[in-house]
């Protein structure tokens, strides 16, 4: 439930964002205001809080597809901005090297560990495993390895496309994408994150 806030509230931030960066909406305007009224409640993160209740509620099988389609999209969009994002790579953005030295390194590597929350919604569908006592660690492994690599492939990507004091907290591919020139990738990236 925990995570799931987390995500949802930042899904949310990422709409208002992309409206005014992307969008060119005034922090003034009506619609901002309504999604991002300032008073602790995230409407945007409502609706996709309610959204990913509905269809729990709608039964595993349907969650089941919902989450695999989602999974697959997820891991081809990652891919396709680290991609893409190697064809505008600069170099010097690599240096220094550790800007905040070993600490500001273990900040971000557990701001990162939060990616892995959610590991606990597979033992969730153990049930569902013809073979769990197998199958499972199997797969919780596979997923493990795959997100670090992709991780690790994202920051090399996004690093070399922007300079680390430039890079957007809440939209980092979009903003780097658009520093580089590329305002349709851009565009579809941030739409898609």
């Amino acid at each position: 439930m925990v995570s799931g806030a987390a995500v949802a509230r930042s899904w949310g931030d990422k709409v208002v964002e992309y409206m005014t960066n992307q969008l060119h909406f005034s922090s003034t305007d009506y619609i901002v205001q309504l999604l991002n009224p300032g008073w602790g409640i995230n409407p945007m993160a409502f609706l996709v809080s309610s959204f990913s209740v509905a269809l729990l509620l709608a039964g595993i099988k349907e969650s089941k597809q919902v989450t695999n389609f989602m999974s697959a999209a997820k891991v081809l969009l990652v891919a396709s901005m680290c991609i893409y994002g190697f064809f505008f790579f600069h170099r010097e953005n690599w240096t220094p090297l550790l800007p905040f030295g070993l600490s500001g390194t273990l900040r971000g590597s557990t701001s990162a560990f939060f990616g892995y929350i959610g590991y606990d919604e597979i033992c969730c569908l153990a049930g569902e495993a013809k073979n769990p006592r197998e199958n499972l660690p199997k797969a919780v492994l596979w997923v493990i390895a795959i997100v670090t690599i992709l991780s690790m492939t994202a920051s090399v990507s996004l690093i070399g496309m922007q300079p680390y004091t430039n890079i957007s907290d809440t939209s980092g591919f979009p903003s780097a994408f658009q520093w580089n020139g590329r305002v349709v990738a851009s565009q579809v990236f941030a739409v898609c994150l």
